[in-house]
C-alpha cells in the first residue's frame, strides 16, 4: 500500500499552518494593504526612495544597515507599477512565507538535535503568537530570525560531525547578511565564532570569510557614500539612544507570550509573578538543554540574544522575535527524550501517532491564537484619504505608512516632492550631536521641524494624524498656509489656501 506519509507531510504541514496563522487575520480583518506599523513603511519608503536613486546616509536617514532596503527594493519596484499598497501587499505575504520557511527550519533543526519532538516544534512555532505578530509584515526580526536559523541548520550536526568548509562559508554569508539587515547579527558571529574556534578550529576561517564577504557586499556600497553618516546614524545613534522606560517584568511578559494571560489584572497583584515564572523556566531550559552537545551553540546564541533584548534601552513587541526560533529549539533540546510510546516510535505507525498527537495539541493552541490575533482595523477607510490624496499633485503626510495607505508614496517620489521616508531617524541622528540624554519626540527636534517646513512648502496638500510630530511653530505654519477642508477619524485634510 502506497505511503501516505513522507519525509515531506510534516514540512508541508508546518509550512502551511505557519503561512495560514499569518496571512488569514490579515485577509479576515482587511489589512493587508492598510497601515498596521510605523516600521515596515519606513523600510517601504527606503527602498522607493533608493530606486529614485538616492542612498540611505547619503540622501536621507537611516538608523540601520541597509540590508532590509535591498530586500524590500522588488516590492518598490511593484509599488512602482502597480500602486504602493499592492506593493506592501506584496511585500506582506513573501514576510509571511518567509515566517512559514522560518518554521519548516525550527523543524528540521530540532529534527537533528531532539527528533521526537522535531513535528511538535514546527508546529508550535508556526502558532506561536510573537514571531506570528512579526512575520506578517516588513520588519527586521523575522529576516534575522530565518539567516541565523538557516546557518545552524548549516553547521549543526546530530552527532557534533565537524561542518564541511562549504557549509561554513554558507553559514558565514548567512550570517553576514543578517549583519547587514541589523546589528544585533554581531551576537551571532561572535557566539557562532567562538563555537567554531572550540569545537571545529579550521572552519572558523570560512565562517569568518563568508560573514566578511556578505557584510561587506551588502553593507559597503551605501557606507561608502557616505562613511561619515554611516557611522553617525547606524553605530553612534543606536549606542546613544535615550532609554525608553519598559519595566524588566514587562520585558519577561512578553518573551513568555504572557500578553495572550491576563497580564494586567495578574500584574497589579503580582508584578513579577508571570514573568518570574518565565524567566525561571528559561534558566531551567537553557541548563538542561546545554546537556547536548548539539544543542549548545543555540542555547548560546538565544541566551545572548534574549539578554541583549532585556538590557537594550528600548524595547518594541517584536525585538524578541528574532529569537524565537532559537527558544524553541532550546525547549525542546532540554525535554526528555520519549523511552516508549508513538514519540519514541520510529515506525510508520509510530509517526501517524506523533502526528495525530502532536495535530491535537496544536490545534487548540492554534484556535486561541487565531482568535488573540484578530487584526484590528484603522477606524477609517483607505479609500477616502486615497481619493484625497489622488486629488492633488503633492500630498504630505507625517509618516510613510500613511502616505503607503493613501497610495501615493511612488506618485510623490516620481513628480518631485521632497519626503522622508523616517522622520524619527532624523531625530535619532540629531541626538547624536544634542545628546539631551532622553527619549525626545519628535516635535522636540530642530531638524525634524526643518525637514517638515521644507516638504510642506512644496506640498499643495497634507493629511495629519495624532500629536507629537509637529511643535508649535511648525502648527502655526501648517494652519497659516493651509485650509483644514475634512477628515475621518483621528485624520485631519488640508488644501494649500489660495
Amino acid at each position: 500500500m502506497r505511503r501516505l506519509w513522507t519525509p515531506w507531510a510534516g514540512p508541508l504541514l508546518v509550512a502551511a499552518l505557519a503561512f495560514a496563522t499569518r496571512l488569514g487575520p490579515l485577509l479576515a480583518s482587511g489589512t493587508l494593504d492598510d497601515a498596521i506599523e510605523y516600521d515596515d513603511g519606513v523600510y517601504y519608503a527606503a527602498a522607493a526612495h533608493a530606486l529614485h536613486g538616492e542612498l540611505p546616509y547619503r540622501d536621507f536617514a537611516f538608523v540601520h544597515p541597509p540590508g532590509v532596503i535591498w530586500f524590500a527594493l522588488p516590492f518598490a519596484a511593484i509599488g512602482r507599477v502597480a500602486g504602493d499598497v499592492v506593493g506592501l501587499a506584496v511585500a506582506r505575504i513573501v514576510l509571511c512565507a518567509v515566517g512559514a520557511l522560518t518554521a519548516v527550519l525550527v523543524l528540521r533543526l530540532v529534527a537533528r538535535i531532539a527528533p521526537a519532538w522535531s513535528l511538535l516544534a514546527g508546529l508550535g512555532y508556526a502558532v506561536w503568537r510573537l514571531p506570528v505578530l512579526t512575520e506578517r509584515t516588513l520588519l527586521l526580526e523575522p529576516l534575522l530570525a530565518v539567516l541565523v536559523l538557516a546557518a545552524l541548520v548549516l553547521l549543526v550536526s546530530p552527532d557534533g560531525t565537524r561542518p564541511s568548509g562549504r557549509r561554513a562559508l554558507g553559514a558565514g554569508l548567512l550570517v553576514g547578511a543578517a549583519l547587514a539587515v541589523k546589528v544585533w547579527a554581531a551576537v551571532a558571529v561572535v557566539v557562532l565564532g567562538f563555537w567554531l574556534l572550540w569545537r571545529h578550529t579550521a572552519r572558523a576561517r570560512p565562517f569568518a570569510g563568508g560573514v566578511a564577504a556578505a557584510s561587506a557586499a551588502l553593507v559597503g556600497p551605501a557606507a561608502l557614500a557616505a562613511p561619515g553618516a554611516f557611522v553617525e546614524q547606524v553605530v553612534r545613534a543606536q549606542a546613544q539612544r535615550a532609554a525608553v522606560p519598559v519595566p524588566l517584568a514587562d520585558r519577561f511578559a512578553r518573551l513568555g507570550d504572557l500578553w495572550s494571560l491576563p497580564y494586567a489584572t495578574i500584574g497589579e497583584r503580582a508584578p513579577w509573578l508571570l514573568p518570574g515564572t518565565a524567566a525561571l523556566v528559561l534558566v531551567l531550559v537553557v541548563v538542561r538543554a546545554w546537556r547536548v552537545p548539539a544543542a549548545r551553540p543555540v542555547v548560546a546564541l538565544a541566551a545572548a540574544d534574549v539578554a541583549l533584548v532585556l538590557a537594550g534601552p528600548t524595547y518594541w513587541y517584536h525585538y524578541l522575535a528574532f529569537a524565537a526560533p532559537l527558544l524553541v529549539v532550546g525547549a525542546c533540546a532540554a525535554l526528555p527524550t520519549p523511552a516508549r510510546g508513538p514519540l519514541a516510535d520510529g515506525s510508520e505507525r509510530g509517526v501517524w501517532g506523533r502526528t495525530a498527537y502532536g495535530v491535537g495539541l496544536v490545534a487548540l493552541v492554534a484556535l486561541g491564537a487565531l482568535v488573540q490575533l484578530r487584526a484590528v482595523a484603522p477606524p477609517d477607510s483607505p479609500a477616502t484619504v486615497r481619493a484625497f490624496a489622488a486629488a492633488h499633485r503633492c500630498t504630505w503626510f507625517l509618516t510613510a505608512a500613511e502616505e503607503i495607505r493613501a497610495d501615493v508614496l511612488s506618485r510623490n517620489l516620481a513628480d518631485g516632492c521632497p519626503r522622508t521616508p523616517d522622520l524619527y531617524a532624523v531625530l535619532l541622528a540629531e541626538e547624536v550631536t544634542v545628546q539631551s540624554g532622553r527619549a525626545r519626540v519628535q516635535a522636540e527636534s530642530a531638524a525634524v521641524q526643518a525637514r517638515v517646513l521644507v516638504e510642506l512648502a512644496a506640498a499643495d496638500a497634507a493629511v495629519t494624524r495624532g500629536t507629537g510630530f509637529l511643535d508649535e511653530a511648525t502648527t502655526t505654519v501648517l494652519r497659516t498656509q493651509f485650509l483644514q477642508v475634512g477628515g475621518e477619524a483621528e485624520a485631519l485634510w488640508w488644501v494649500r489656501r489660495g
